[in-house]
């Protein structure tokens, strides 16, 4: 008597069972290719001594230049990029450049950045908005890039995580004092 009631439970469990997996389909393979979505190394052209004079000269030359969102001076370590971009270091300060003029917005981020490294700061955030509001785009976030990316104290800089601004706030990390 209990192998009947038993058959009919299990062949309650299987059709149960079955009706779950409905929509699954059997993978055509079990292997995962780990390095089919791993970005392209750009290859950067060498700068002539030229250019680097033009760089130079003026602050209006930081406004035409397209800078990369991101920086990492070379040899920096791998785990310390990760947790830079990741937002798990420390931000030790910040500015915030909203309303800010491109002139003075850089003088701002000059005198920033200069007693940031005096002080011995590592992580700063600066805050220099997304453009949404400027016609034709966006003019500080390109100067502020651009200027971060000639500065001799800077090691590296990204886009913020969203907890600290995202694409409107970058990520500085400065030489040791």
């Amino acid at each position: 008597m209990s192998s009947s009631s038993d058959q009919k439970k299990t062949d309650d469990d299987h059709s149960g069972f079955m009706e779950s997996l409905d929509g699954i389909r059997k993978l055509d393979s079990d292997r995962v290719n780990l390095y089919q979505d791993l970005p392209r190394k750009k290859t950067m052209p060498i700068p002539s001594l030229q250019q680097n004079h033009e760089k130079n000269l003026n602050s209006a030359h930081i406004i035409n230049q397209n800078p990369e969102d991101s920086w990492f001076q070379q040899g920096l370590q791998k785990k310390i990029r990760q947790r830079i971009q990741s937002g798990k270091l420390t931000v030790e300060a910040n500015l915030d450049l909203h309303g800010y003029r491109r002139e003075e917005a850089e003088t701002q981020l000059r005198e920033f950045i200069h007693q940031a490294l005096h002080a011995g700061l590592r992580m700063v955030v600066i805050i220099h908005g997304k453009g949404y509001r400027s016609q034709g785009g966006s003019v500080l976030r390109p100067m502020v890039l651009s200027w971060l990316s000639q500065q001799p104290g800077i090691l590296a800089y990204c886009p913020a995580q969203p907890k600290d601004g995202g694409k409107g706030a970058s990520y500085v990390y400065l030489k040791s004092g």
